[in-house]
């Protein structure tokens, strides 16, 4: 029969308090029952073998009141439901307390965590070493942590029991939410010992680093990985060799014996890029299971499904593309004389293939903001010196005129953990950075640096970012630059915006089916994004989307039902209330930033309310909750998703009295979306 331990003991070499300790042990050591028991001075013992990892078994004996049975518990079948909409409401539960920002919790990572571990079966232990039952294999250290420092989010479990919910699977996920946050709390730490700014993207760890620092456990050889992999030398070390400088040998001898198939055998270690390629396939397989199950088992914490914009090519005069910064004016990029054909640099089906997203000199932002060249980026810390080209993962990149390439390197890791790379070709007259390629692009499509490229000719596959981050600079150019917010200009960087309306206009495209477009060289039509008109599935109309009633209207959504009480779809009803206040004209407003200020409308924005200020100053980024209503608002804006509430105009809490306009007709209830009930039709 194999125990656990319950708790910190020790194994003694006979069965005496003071006699020799051969191994302390700590709480959910597994042991293996040597088949005999003693009761010594009315203390009872059991003989047992306590096996380390790649280490001697050892025989001893330890206290029986510090062990429990383990191998007869029959353990439940996994309710996958409760579990995924645990993980839910749970993530938004610690995402909204004050000592979380920024290093939210996420329950998509935690869910992918269970698929890894367990397949997302409520299992016996998996994890030699490790007495981790259920689903996320949580073991006594993890739990421990939790009960020690989660603060408000433990303080149901400080029970003299406390230890025992560590088995129930949903409440595991307690303490996998609460890893996910103290990981990435220490990841930053070493971030910012390093010198990197708070603001800056990579002060955050990725969720492959958060992985590497489960698997490992150590965010010090996760942040240690981080910045091995993209140095050649180093990502053909050893990991025993590579951890050794960081773990202590015995923690290094335990990993290897509780993750042989990341790490390989003691005796055939594998590399840091290959634990590192390992880690990333697994890491990516679960995530892209996730969004299927919390749809199937948690329909309303999903938004809408966007429909495809319907997109209209029509002319665009380049002479209206505004100069930007105004005060500090990057050039615009243009090929050389030589350059006589040309192609669109990406062979895809997006609806969105051809947007180049800009800004108009009248101030009209043609595309998606966030797109466009010298977009914000982190809060506004730095600038975005590319301008994205639509597409998706997979997806091949073509070259747009002939050229030779010049650099080629790991350049920006992808949400989903792909470290995708930047691919330079000088053309004549400007180098361009085909940015967010997949690293396997030399070996795939049979060049290296050095090599000639022809117009048109496959070079790369888009990375799980889905996009080509298209950047411009000038001849000789062989790495890219960034542009913090104050900082100075580089000098080497220009504007890819009418580079890439010409080539919209004029370069040949080849689609996904093999067919070519715009083959005459004489010109076609440069792409601008178009909306339904009236709702999604209409007749179309180009879009333009201001960026302070997109901003207005995602903080007004924040602020009326960003708890664990709403699910996105709730958000998204909040955002068709406005939008059909505006369209009808409700109280005089004609614009979305009029409609949500309006005094006394959206009770977030009364001057009593103890969140407007920070409702008033939150920014994408602080947030995921906030990221999201983000999204959705320019989706609703976008008329990309259909009205969930049906022509509502008003809404109210279920949880106060029904105000005096919802209490007879006209008004007209149409659906209940969280804790919101809406109505159209209200005088």
């Amino acid at each position: 029969m194999p125990f656990e331990t319950t708790r910190k003991t020790a194994l003694f070499k006979d069965h005496d308090l003071d006699g020799d300790i051969l191994q302390p042990l700590e709480a959910g050591t597994g042991l293996k029952d040597a088949g005999k028991k003693e009761t010594i001075n009315n203390v009872a013992w059991l003989n047992v073998v306590f096996t380390p990892p790649a280490g001697k078994p050892a025989t001893g004996w330890v206290l029986q009141a510090h062990c429990k049975e383990i191998g007869q518990i029959v353990r439940a079948p996994l309710n996958i439901v409760g579990f995924v909409r645990t993980s839910l409401m749970l993530e938004r539960m610690f995402n909204l307390l004050d000592t979380t920002a920024p290093w939210f919790a996420a329950a998509e990572f935690v869910i992918a965590r269970a698929i890894i571990e367990t397949d997302l079966t409520n299992a016996q232990a998996k994890i030699p070493g490790l007495s981790a039952a259920g689903p996320l294999q949580v073991s006594a250290v993890e739990w421990q942590a939790l009960l020690r420092n989660g603060g408000d989010f433990a303080k149901e479990f400080n029970l003299p029991d406390a230890d025992s919910d560590r088995d129930d699977p949903q409440l595991q996920v307690y303490a996998a939410i609460y890893r996910m946050h103290a990981d990435a709390k220490a990841f930053s730490k070493l971030k910012e010992e390093q010198g990197v700014d708070p603001h800056d993207r990579g002060f955050r760890p990725t969720y492959l680093s958060l992985f590497h620092a489960y698997l490992l456990n150590s965010p010090q050889a996760a942040f240690a990985i981080d910045g091995a992999e993209s140095s050649e030398a180093t990502k053909n070390t050893k990991m025993d060799d590579f951890l050794k400088g960081i773990l202590k040998p015995e923690e290094v001898d335990r990993l290897f014996a509780a993750r042989e198939n990341y790490l390989g055998k003691a005796q055939t270690p594998k590399t840091v890029g290959q634990f590192v390629e390992k880690t990333e396939a697994d890491l990516k397989a679960a995530r892209d299971k996730v969004p299927d199950l919390i749809k199937q088992h948690a329909p309303e914490e999903a938004p809408t499904p966007p429909a495809d914009p319907t997109v209209i090519l029509q002319p665009v005069d380049t002479s209206d593309v505004a100069e930007v910064p105004a005060n500090n004016v990057v050039p615009f990029s243009a090929f050389g004389a030589t350059v006589t054909k040309t192609f669109w640099p990406v062979i895809t089906n997006d609806p969105e293939a051809m947007v180049v997203s800009y800004q108009s000199k009248a101030g009209k932002l043609i595309g998606r903001n966030g797109r466009k060249f010298f977009a914000d980026r982190r809060n506004g810390a730095r600038h975005h010196v590319g301008l994205d080209v639509f597409c998706k993962d997979g997806d091949v990149v073509l070259a747009c005129a002939d050229g030779t390439i010049v650099n080629y390197y790991n350049f920006y890791r992808s949400s989903r953990g792909e470290m995708s790379c930047a691919l330079f070709i000088e053309h004549d007259g400007v180098v361009i950075n085909y940015g967010e390629v997949k690293q396997n692009a030399p070996a795939e499509f049979g060049w290296k640096i050095g090599s000639p490229v022809k117009a048109g000719q496959r070079i790369a596959r888009v990375s799980s970012t889905d996009m080509i981050h298209f950047e411009t600079y000038v001849s000789g150019t062989k790495q890219n630059s960034r542009w913090l917010a104050g900082g100075a200009k580089p000098s080497s960087l220009r504007n890819p915006t009418v580079l890439l309306l010409n080539l919209a206009a004029s370069g040949e495209r080849i689609h996904t089916n093999g067919t070519h477009s715009n083959t005459d060289g004489k010109g076609g039509k440069s792409g601008q994004i178009a909306i339904p008109e009236g709702g999604a599935g209409g007749g179309a109309k180009p879009v333009s989307i201001n960026d302070e009633d997109l901003l207005t209207l995602a903080r007004t959504m924040y602020g009326e039902a960003r708890s664990q009480k709403e699910p996105a779809s709730g958000r998204e009803a909040v955002a068709h209330v406005v939008m059909n206040r505006l369209k009808r004209k409700h109280l005089g407003d004609t614009s979305v930033k009029d409609v949500c200020l309006h005094k006394f409308q959206f009770s977030c924005w009364n001057l009593n309310d103890p969140n407007r200020p920070k409702i008033i100053s939150i920014l994408p980024g602080a947030d995921p909750v906030f990221d999201e209503c983000c999204a959705i608002a320019e989706r609703v804006m976008s008329a990309l998703v259909p009205d969930n509430t049906n022509g509502a105009t008003h809404y109210y809490s279920k949880f106060i009295a029904p105000p005096d306009w919802a209490r007879s007709p006209p008004a007209e209830r149409t659906v209940q979306l969280g804790s919101h009930l809406f109505f159209r039709n209200v005088p």
